[in-house]
């Protein structure tokens, strides 16, 4: 690859690809029909010898199946408006159709899938460089992460609710479809191990299926922890099929997203901070395009979002399990 010091032509771009100038301009530009091999073999010569796009594009690569209503749409969402504030172009993707990124020209990539493997395949496949949300990174290939720092949350979310004065607070994991990559992500798997290590002696309360609650309930829980941003709606329906009310009977802290306050009651939550996320990766993403300085992982702090759905229990009343037969009225 050329070096910096010297902006490459469309000329040469041509001739390195083997094609006409006219070609090379209509690929840049997106006009006019071109075959598939064309394109790549343009696309793969502008960065061979180090072409400079007018139009920085971004690869935003999502999962195969993305749930838009939850983590996947906040994440999207942010990293979006931060490209579109930085006048970058956004180029949304599959996982499923990585391939296709040989036919576009881009500046970098920003990965919102969350399960881990990505960064193994990517250096060896796509010369760019690419910054991943919650997952792990390969400094080596231009692989960098950010992510939210899980143990300050959950102890964030665990504290709150023994301040509050709940002493059995059950941990609820599950997942809403059968394949949600969550399930194998890190992220997911340490806020468990961070669960269990702050119960210490006490014994912990895991909910990972529905047919668990009942477990935990019987055993004295009064507050839980929903882990995840997609996870709330389907446990308090399994909260109002048992005829629990929400702070009255048990009370519940989420993740948050942007129908947490719509909730009734309001969900009490700790949150990513999304925004402050997507301006840290396209950042990084930045620096690392323009080799400006030293890229660097970055974890942010999550925040606690007190709204309606935890009731602080007052030691000399409700000591035993929660009312299981019904609402009293």
């Amino acid at each position: 690859m050329k070096g910096n010091s010297r902006k490459v032509t469309v000329r040469e771009v041509a001739r390195a690809a083997g094609v006409s100038p006219g070609t090379v301009s209509r690929v840049f530009n997106a006009r006019g029909y071109l075959s598939a091999e064309i394109r790549r073999r343009v696309i793969e010569a502008a960065r061979r010898t180090g072409y400079r796009f007018k139009r920085r594009s971004i690869a935003v690569i999502v999962s195969q199946n993305p749930d838009f209503h939850g983590y996947s749409g906040e994440s999207l969402s942010a990293v979006l408006e931060e490209l579109n504030r930085r006048n970058f172009l956004a180029e949304i993707l599959p996982i499923g159709s990585l391939p296709l990124l040989v036919e576009h020209q881009l500046s970098g990539a920003v990965a919102l899938v969350l399960d881990n493997g990505l960064e193994r395949i990517w250096a060896e496949n796509w010369n760019l460089p690419m910054v991943c949300f919650q997952t792990v990174s390969r400094h080596r290939d231009n692989i960098y992460t950010v992510g939210s720092d899980n143990r300050q949350g959950i102890h964030l979310a665990l504290n709150y609710l023994r301040e509050q004065g709940h002493e059995k607070i059950g941990y609820v994991s599950w997942y809403a479809t059968e394949n949600f990559a969550e399930r194998d992500n890190p992220d997911y798997m340490l806020r468990k191990e961070l669960y269990l290590d702050w119960c210490g002696e006490q014994l912990p309360y895991t909910v990972e299926a529905a047919e668990e609650l009942d477990r935990a309930l019987a055993g004295g829980c009064t507050a839980f922890l929903v882990v995840g941003e997609s996870n709330e709606l389907q446990f308090l329906h399994e909260l109002i099929r048992r005829g629990l009310r929400v702070p009255e009977d048990i009370s519940v802290i989420a993740f948050e997203r942007s129908i947490s306050p719509l909730l009734n009651p309001p969900m009490t939550t700790i949150g990513q901070q999304f925004p402050l996320l997507a301006a840290a990766a396209l950042g990084m993403l930045e620096n690392l395009i323009s080799r400006r300085e030293q890229a660097h992982d970055v974890r942010l702090p999550y925040v606690l979002n007190e709204r309606g759905s935890v009731r602080r229990r007052l030691p000399d009343v409700d000591q035993g399990s929660p009312n299981l037969s019904g609402p009293t009225r």
